[in-house]
């Protein structure tokens, strides 16, 4: 399923289930991670989990457990788009998707480019699971030698039985061919291979697999090209269109805004 709306908690959960499985934790307090961190991650698994206690004390404290430790794809400037995409996205499904309920690294969107180029190696560095925001972050750091690639991120805003969720992920372009990269609950809210003729065919294959989730759409927002110097201290620019589905009333509209948005980043 795509990401629930971020809510930062950093106390202990209420002993409210039904109202807490929709948040989760963040460490804010870096690496390593702190005692009464961990404390926290364990009592919101008590709280939101079935049997919560039960399979907090059958995990913790077990040291005989074998954890693997993906090792990041190495790409290379004169690998070919497809096949580099595809090492990207193996190694973010390696990672795995976080479901603990605590998110591990503290990603501020608006910070520089070099400080979230930074977060990606620790996130290589740890090896824990991440979110949605998170792989975006990963997959910018691992795919800046590909120089002739665009990279975009597509975000999107959905509703289901009157609860609102966000997600994000990262468009990719080239020569006309189009793809993207990311996690989520769901496979096909996050990769989609790099074999889309165009970006109105791979936002419509985006709202077909929203649809099939039942989740009501809402808006998507696409961001400016990224650049490709990660000491860069400019901004990712997330928000350069947005375009609201209840506007939306067919698929030549839908076409037209997609073609002025290719257009005016080009320009860029």
């Amino acid at each position: 399923m795509a990401d629930e709306g971020k809510v930062v908690q950093k106390d202990v959960p209420a002993p409210n289930p039904r109202l807490n499985k929709y948040y989760w934790l963040v460490n804010t307090e870096g690496f390593p991670i702190s005692s009464s961190t961990w404390e926290k991650m364990w009592d919101y698994v008590i709280v939101t989990h079935p049997q919560g206690h039960d399979v907090a004390e059958s995990i913790r404290g077990k040291t005989n457990k074998r954890v693997p430790y993906p090792n990041a794809p190495v790409i290379q400037p004169s690998a070919s788009i497809p096949s580099s995409l595809s090492s990207v996205q193996e190694y973010l499904q390696k990672l795995q998707y976080n479901y603990t309920g605590m998110q591990f690294f503290d990603v501020k969107r608006y910070k520089p480019l070099s400080r979230l180029m930074d977060m990606a190696k620790d996130m290589i560095k740890e090896s824990l699971p991440i979110k949605c925001l998170e792989a975006v972050i990963l997959s910018l750091y691992l795919t800046s030698p590909l120089t002739s690639l665009q990279r975009f991120t597509i975000r999107f805003k959905s509703n289901h039985e009157g609860r609102c969720y966000r997600h994000v992920v990262l468009g990719v372009h080239q020569g006309g061919i189009y793809g993207s990269l990311g996690l989520s609950r769901r496979l096909s809210l996050m990769y989609k291979p790099f074999h889309y003729k165009s970006l109105t065919d791979l936002i419509k294959d985006f709202i077909a697999s929203y649809s099939e989730c039942k989740h009501e759409l809402q808006y998507i927002k696409l961001g400016s090209p990224v650049i490709h110097d990660t000491r860069s201290c400019e901004q990712i620019q997330w928000k350069f269109l947005v375009i609201s589905l209840k506007d939306i009333d067919s698929p030549a509209s839908l076409k037209r805004v997609l073609d002025r948005y290719c257009r005016a980043i080009r320009t860029l």
